[in-house]
């Protein structure tokens, strides 16, 4: 045997590693919860959106369900909205329906029956006249859609949501007043102020608007001028400024 084979080799076992993620890495990565997005800070708008929602789709009526009423009712309580700040923070969303409103068939009608009352005042103080007899004979000829119209556009709202007018019969007989105290002024034709005094005001509808015209064809042209000269302070009838806002809108932006 020669010396080579003669050697024995020892075999010197591999210890075994255990290798660890975490050793390699330096620490395990843990997953992160994903950031909670705040939520939005509440306004009077985001308190009463839904309703005012809500008013919207009465007002415009596009299911074509509600009746003029329920419309009138819901444009007033929309308005009553608007005048106690209930709308602020609305942003872009409120602007456009107020927008939708004040393009609809409603408004647009309100602002008809307005200039057309407005014109008629404008001619009789033109003739003379004492503008509270024209006041009530161009109301008195509206059918009784558009005197429910008009008496919710004038009907306004103070800052504290009180209306102007308890109901429609008392705005519609303040016409009436007017125009007997507007004969009383005139003094010399106590047969006028008593025609006037004639007006029925718990007739309802058509007839309430059917016995003053009627009323006004027995009352001459000479009968109606004042005879107590007073400055009548007339709007001056120039053409509106442009602006980017829609009429009817102005009051609920500014909410």
């Amino acid at each position: 045997m020669d010396a080579i084979s003669s050697v024995s080799t020892t075999t010197v076992p591999t210890p075994t590693v255990s290798v660890n993620a975490t050793s390699i890495a330096g620490s395990a990565s843990k997953t992160e919860a994903p950031a909670v997005t705040p939520p939005a800070p509440e306004t009077p708008y985001s308190k009463n959106k839904e309703r005012f929602k809500e008013l919207v789709d009465i007002i415009l009526n596009k299911s074509g369900s509600f009746s003029l009423d329920d419309r009138l009712k819901a444009y007033s309580a929309r308005w009553e909205m608007g005048v106690k700040g209930q709308l602020m923070g609305g942003g872009d969303e409120a602007n456009k329906l107020l927008d939708q409103v004040a393009n609809g068939e409603i408004n647009q009608r309100m602002d008809q029956l307005r200039m057309q009352a407005f014109n008629a005042v404008q001619a009789a103080i033109a003739r003379g006249e004492d503008p509270s007899f024209a006041g009530l004979k161009s109301f008195a000829g509206l059918s009784e859609d558009d005197q429910k119209i008009d008496y919710t556009s004038q009907n306004g709202f103070d800052m504290a949501g009180n209306r102007q007018y308890a109901n429609f019969d008392s705005y519609r007989n303040q016409f009436a007043k007017n125009a007997q105290a507007g004969a009383a002024y005139k003094g010399t034709n106590n047969a006028l102020a008593d025609a006037l005094k004639t007006i029925d005001s718990s007739k309802s509808g058509a007839d309430w608007g059917a016995q003053i015209l009627s009323l006004f064809k027995t009352i001459g042209t000479k009968d109606l001028i004042s005879d107590h000269p007073r400055t009548q302070v007339v709007p001056d009838m120039k053409p509106s400024v442009p602006s980017s806002y829609n009429p009817g809108n102005l009051l609920d932006r500014a909410a």
